[in-house]
């Protein structure tokens, strides 16, 4: 998979223990027992960190459609309301004066410029809250990824730690069977304690 700009790429369980134990000196198969022990998080979540991701295309899709669909509606309605006082305002030039008339006319054109200005504003900023959105959306996406990827790495020391790599002696590491049993004897015994 290409790296594309602010997506975060996804990181496989057997390249974070090199990156995490690889140092301690352990091998591939030594490795691959603890593979395990480490959730993958699945790749459906690291592309939607990626602001091209066909679901943020969509969603832009749709609610431009929306918003534009909205302001046609609106010029529509501004167009019809300028056409009727037109007519209005025609009518009154004959029994009210010229003048009158005239005035009228310039007014409602300045009101019903000013509302399609406004209408046209209204679009614009419709269009930065979608993109506002996808931007918070991924933002929350990323940090939640980003807690992922943090549990991940705390859980490989932690099972590093209770298998024993750590000590400087080496004598004595706990095998990954050993280490399982160890885990479901923690969760037990925690499950009792809070009267699970």
């Amino acid at each position: 998979m290409a790296h594309i700009p602010g997506h975060i790429d996804p990181i496989s369980t057997d390249d974070l223990l090199e990156q995490l134990l690889g140092p301690l000196g352990l091998s591939q198969t030594q490795m691959q027992q603890y593979s395990g022990f480490i959730s993958q998080i699945p790749e459906e979540l690291y592309a939607l960190t990626d602001p091209s991701a066909d679901i943020y295309q969509q969603y832009r899709g749709e609610q431009q459609q929306r918003l534009s669909t909205q302001l046609g509606e609106t010029y529509s309605g501004l167009e019809q309301s300028l056409f009727q006082s037109q007519r209005e305002a025609r009518g009154m030039m004959g029994r009210a004066g010229l003048v009158r008339g005239r005035n009228l006319m310039g007014e409602l054109s300045r009101d019903i410029s000013q509302r399609g200005m406004q209408a046209g504003s209204a679009f614009g900023r419709g269009l930065y809250d979608i993109e506002q959105s996808i931007v918070d959306r991924i933002g929350a996406e990323r940090k939640y990824i980003a807690g992922l990827e943090a549990q991940r790495r705390s859980d490989i020391l932690r099972i590093a730690e209770l298998a024993g790599l750590f000590k400087q002696d080496q004598g004595y590491q706990m095998s990954p069977e050993e280490l399982q049993q160890y885990i479901q004897e923690q969760e037990e015994r925690q499950d009792y304690d809070y009267g699970v």
